[in-house]
């Protein structure tokens, strides 16, 4: 139970940076936008490039240009956008706040920040959000199919370990288990919810383990661990 809380955590934390990021997304193209507005292009070039690294050893670039606005020059101003084109005496198109002719975009830099920022919104938030969202059906499931589902008794077939998931290196586990419906001659087979303890002492392969299934949707089911999950162990070792 305490590592299906930790999952909930985890996925929680991911949804909220991603909703964190889009906000900052539409932000950054919301100010990028309004800034657009009241903007006036220039022609500007470029003063100089200057090369450095970034705290990850990454390489990373300042852009320095020259303009004029209104008469006045503006030299060496700080251009908070680089593109591998850019080279010194380079004329670029420059847009120029009028309320503040210091402060300058190109037209792509707005629009780059907020993609990026976007983008990975929407990453972080589908990674977050759409394993909550099944989390919260399947306990919704889980939950009506327990108060009004019929009781059918399986035999357990295999008990795997799920390697498509892990936390902090452990990996749970898995029953798989089958129902022989005689009168259908149907076999129907089930799977449980991640089991973090080895059920193999419970339920060992072979035994009866209690199934709740809606009787007219057999997919919608819960193989019942309880004894798995609700059990305490005292480790002096």
């Amino acid at each position: 139970m305490k590592k299906q809380k930790v999952v909930y955590v985890i996925f929680s934390i991911f949804l909220v940076i991603g909703i964190g990021l889009l906000a900052g997304g539409i932000f950054a193209t919301w100010k990028y936008s309004t800034f657009m507005s009241h903007a006036e292009e220039v022609t500007g070039e470029v003063a100089g490039v200057e090369r450095y690294y970034t705290s990850d050893r990454e390489v990373s670039y300042h852009v320095y240009v020259n303009y004029t606005y209104d008469g006045v020059d503006y030299k060496e101003v700080p251009l908070n956008s680089y593109s591998s084109g850019m080279y010194e005496g380079k004329k670029i198109k420059l847009y120029c706040d009028v309320d503040n002719p210091g402060h300058i975009m190109t037209s792509s830099t707005g629009i780059i920040v907020g993609s990026i920022l976007g983008g990975m919104g929407i990453v972080f938030t589908l990674v977050g959000g759409i394993p909550l969202i099944k989390m919260k059906v399947n306990s919704a499931q889980k939950k009506k199919v327990l108060e009004k589902g019929q009781v059918i008794y399986a035999t357990v077939e295999n008990i795997v370990l799920n390697t498509n998931y892990s936390i902090n290196g452990q990996n749970p586990y898995l029953i798989y288990c089958f129902y022989q419906d005689s009168y259908q001659n149907i076999l129907y087979r089930f799977k449980s919810e991640n089991l973090w303890m080895n059920p193999a002492e419970l339920f060992p392969i072979g035994s009866s383990i209690k199934v709740y299934v809606n009787p007219k949707d057999y997919s919608k089911y819960y193989v019942d661990t309880q004894e798995v999950s609700g059990k305490k162990i005292v480790d002096y070792t």
